[in-house]
């Protein structure tokens, strides 16, 4: 039986509208437990926790953190559809972490991380180019956050420039230099 494109069409938006327009109402308990401290107070309904996070964080901040919260909990539906076109079309929605960086404060402490995100959502639709900018924005943000270095070296060594990517890791290294996973990604790149 074949089904009419209209419908097929149809089947496509309510299912990537399931994924992006998460909620509080339809997170479940485990994708709760997955998120970051702050995103659990965020997205839950512990009004100690929201309290606490919103000190932590600031009023403003804290306020807006459900966007990119949510985007974390999109993009861990997103890695569980198999067929690679369907995740590459739903990771590309998730791509947008720019709602997040303009209503919160430049010193925003979690900036780095939102950036860290966003690149490693390039990432994996392999939007390289992308991915890169918003690793160096998050290193521009926080110089010792690791995980953007090694997030770098990768991209720099899946495009064959292991120099680069050598370089990459040893200037966090710098910046942090008690990373044992900078020290790790450090020595397997130069055997």
């Amino acid at each position: 039986m074949k089904i009419p494109c209209p419908y097929l069409l149809f089947a496509g938006y309510l299912f990537y509208s399931l994924a992006f327009n998460t909620v509080k109402a339809d997170i479940t308990k485990v994708e709760l437990a997955s998120l970051p401290p702050f995103c659990q107070a965020r997205m839950g309904n512990d009004a100690n926790l929201k309290k606490k996070w919103s000190k932590i964080l600031g009023q403003s901040n804290f306020t807006w953190m459900n966007h990119f919260c949510s985007n974390l909990i999109a993009k861990k539906r997103c890695f569980a559809i198999i067929q690679k076109q369907k995740r590459y079309k739903c990771y590309e929605r998730l791509t947008d972490h720019s709602y997040t960086l303009e209503h919160t404060s430049s010193n925003f402490p979690l900036r780095p991380l939102i950036y860290y995100e966003a690149g490693d959502t390039f990432m994996k639709i392999e939007e390289y180019g992308k991915a890169e900018i918003q690793f160096i924005n998050a290193i521009k943000a926080n110089p010792k956050f690791s995980r953007p270095y090694i997030s770098l070296s990768k991209i720099y060594a899946k495009q064959g420039n292991e120099t680069k990517a050598i370089d990459i890791i040893e200037r966090g290294l710098i910046k942090k230099p008690s990373s044992k996973a900078l020290k790790k990604i450090h020595k397997k790149l130069i055997k």
